[in-house]
């Protein structure tokens, strides 16, 4: 990410509907699989400016990789200290090393995703889970993609095959961020309709305060849903996955 846009990421993550309520949907997620204070060792690769590390703390110690200094700074900044500057597709741990690998909208930048899946595998004990998101359908590029320094966006059938050539299996996929359907319809306009000639910009809308609380609310909605039922479509894909002992007997 430029450092332009990881500055955004931190002053929006916080307050800024598409973050917070994107949380609401993992952290319910995640208490599906696992039980709060259940002291696993788990790594956020490319943990951003920390939000999702205070997120994942619920659950056990938390280390955090990130590829930018900057955002590894804001990190220590909100009093996490396991944060280290490095690359998904090189992780200095031992093999067999954590319980959870987490990566939040990572997987899209890395060139070999496949290959950056496998070292999210080797650094997880057998049977360990894997939790990630991704953004969906590359119909729905815009210049918000290339600000971001995004390769491709995923299909979750896409993001399943390639998981499981990676050694995992898929235990749970969806869609997310369906229920905020103008954002949908906002970002398919300007992949059709879109200045091709303006400077590349993120897609962060100014709201007001009481539409920004309507957005969020509408994410509770969502994380009852995908507990029970795969949705059929959003602006995000979410897989939670699990390494095979044996890739062979998949």
């Amino acid at each position: 990410m430029k450092e332009n846009s990881i500055h955004d990421l931190y002053k929006h993550e916080t307050s800024y509907w598409w973050h917070k309520g994107r949380r609401v949907v993992i952290d319910s997620m995640l208490k599906r699989f696992l039980e709060p204070r259940s002291a696993l060792r788990i790594l956020d690769v490319g943990c951003g400016t920390g939000m999702n590390l205070e997120l994942l703390s619920k659950f056990g110690q938390v280390h955090g990789v990130d590829a930018s200094p900057i955002a590894v700074h804001y990190c220590l900044q909100r009093g996490f200290s396991d944060v280290y500057e490095g690359r998904a597709e090189d992780l200095k741990f031992a093999d067999e090393s954590f319980d959870m690998v987490v990566a939040i909208e990572l997987l899209e930048h890395v060139q070999e995703d496949v290959d950056t899946l496998r070292e999210f595998a080797r650094v997880l004990r057998p049977g360990g889970l894997l939790f990630l998101t991704v953004p969906a359908y590359q119909f729905l590029w815009t210049e918000h993609d290339e600000v971001l320094d995004h390769v491709r966006r995923y299909t979750l059938g896409e993001l399943k095959k390639k998981l499981q050539e990676a050694g995992f299996r898929v235990e749970k996929g969806t869609y997310m961020v369906t229920f905020t359907s103008p954002l949908f319809v906002y970002r398919l306009f300007r992949h059709l309709f879109g200045k091709k000639n303006e400077t590349p910009k993120t897609s962060y809308v100014p709201v007001p305060s009481f539409l920004n609380a309507i957005f969020v609310a509408s994410f509770f909605l969502e994380a009852t849903i995908v507990k029970y039922v795969s949705l059929p479509f959003g602006i995000s894909v979410l897989c939670v996955a699990r390494k095979v002992e044996n890739p062979t007997l998949r």
